[in-house]
């Protein structure tokens, strides 16, 4: 009969951290991208499952789990297996990929120990003899700490946190701090309660630490949602604002063009009138002279750009015109029209990419003053890229490519803004330096 127990207790310890590293490695899985290749993914995943496993199960087993040095190395090496997953084998911030296996642990390590504090409590078992020992009450409350560990990291991927926006130093800071501080004070009250040979008079105290410590912690937590809610709102604002400017910049090209178009349309019919009469008066001379004085007229003149896609076309005019009025050579290569972007997406993506590179042309002074924009598709990809002459090595003297302009404030987000409109696009933006250019590249997923 005792072996039967000491089996089924065995069976139930198993049981429970199989389910625990599948939760775990699960929440993360879920929580961040993935790598591209199906095998990597595969064998990362599996592989973690079984070190998560394997680890819980040693410590289960050991004999090591109170009353020594190594009561809290399994916490340890649990969190390291977590973080390393992250890290080396899924993609996101990397703050974020270390901070959350660290808020997953603690998720059930508050619940665990606050659980365990109050059952202690009204039962009059010792803590000792609860982590301890096989008992219906352990099988209990591992049944509940572990579902509503489940329920709540199921929670956190439903309210889909990775939007949050952090933009300062400080805000990252405070983010990072939540859960560690909470994991720390709850082994605090864990060594305190132990230091004090498991004596039940300052086990009511420790449930009031406990239960103040997460109250404190959500506050927080929610606090900060709220303020990355706040500069989503500010950066949305700015994105309008910008869009707004380029939209009457395209109306102003477009009425330019108009009376340009008008102007032509008018010179061309008396050249034609005068070429007609030098004609008909045997100046065949003059006639040349004045079909190649009309041609070069007409080279100098931007051809309007023209596609199925109206936005594109007229950010991509405006941007011609700018470049234009700046005596800077802008070539255009379309293989794809962009239709798949909404026409905020394309306005700011091509306007940043174009405006970084005229700016830039504008303000230095040297020969060859060229831009390249190319879009084109590869797989179910589109790939945007804007590429100028350089005089120098822009990214070895301005590596984030900040703005120079006074107002940093209203300038100088046009790096950030395309980061954002990549990123919504499980893409990636790619900046290359070679002697005598630069080049930014969208890669964009094609939905």
């Amino acid at each position: 009969m005792v072996g039967e127990i000491q089996m089924i207790g065995m069976a139930v310890e198993l049981f429970t951290n199989l389910f625990q590293a599948f939760m775990f490695i699960t929440f993360l899985y879920l929580y961040f991208n993935k790598p591209e290749s199906k095998l990597k993914r595969r064998l990362s995943y599996w592989g973690y499952v079984t070190a998560m496993f394997t680890v819980c199960s040693v410590f289960t087993f050991s004999g090591k789990m109170t009353g020594s040095d190594f009561f809290y190395l399994d916490s340890l090496i649990g969190v390291l297996i977590l973080i390393s997953y992250s890290v080396l084998f899924l993609k996101g911030k990397l703050y974020m990929r270390i901070i959350m296996p660290v808020f997953a642990f603690a998720i059930n390590a508050i619940i665990s120990y606050t659980f365990s504090y109050v059952l202690v409590f009204f039962t009059g078992t010792s803590l000792e003899q609860f982590f301890t020992m096989s008992t219906n009450s352990r099988y209990t409350a591992l049944f509940v700490i572990n579902i509503a560990t489940a329920l709540l990291l199921w929670l956190v991927l439903k309210l889909n946190p990775k939007k949050i926006q952090l933009l300062g130093v400080f805000e990252v800071a405070a983010f990072t701090s939540i859960p560690l501080l909470c994991t720390v004070i709850l082994y605090c009250c864990m060594f305190i309660y132990q230091a004090a040979a498991f004596n039940d008079n300052i086990l009511g105290y420790l449930i009031v630490c406990c239960f103040s410590m997460v109250i404190i912690a959500v506050l927080i937590y929610f606090l900060l949602i709220r303020l990355s809610k706040a500069n989503a709102v500010k950066t949305e604002l700015l994105l309008n604002a910008q869009r707004a400017e380029l939209y009457e910049k395209s109306t102003l090209a477009t009425n330019n063009q108009i009376e340009r178009i008008v102007s032509e349309k008018h010179d061309i019919k008396n050249k034609i009138s005068t070429l007609q009469k030098l004609i008909e008066n045997g100046s065949y001379e003059d006639a040349v002279n004045l079909c190649r004085e009309t041609t070069a007229s007409l080279k100098s003149a931007y051809t309007p750009i023209y596609s199925d896609n109206p936005i594109l076309n007229a950010i991509l005019n405006v941007e011609l015109e700018k470049a234009a009025s700046s005596k800077i050579d802008f070539s255009v290569d379309i293989a794809n029209t962009l239709k798949f972007l909404s026409s905020a997406d394309t306005v700011s993506l091509i306007g940043n990419l174009c405006d970084n590179a005229i700016e830039y042309l504008s303000r230095n002074n040297f020969d060859n003053k060229q831009i390249s924009l190319k879009i084109r598709t590869h797989l179910n990809f589109c790939i945007v890229t804007c590429k100028n002459t350089t005089n120098g090595n822009v990214l070895k003297e301005n590596p984030n490519l900040t703005t120079v302009k006074k107002d940093e404030t209203n300038h100088g987000k046009g790096l950030a803004i395309l980061k954002k409109i990549v990123k919504e696009h499980d893409g990636d933006l790619i900046i290359k330096e070679h002697e005598s250019y630069i080049s930014i590249s969208a890669v964009l997923r094609i939905k």
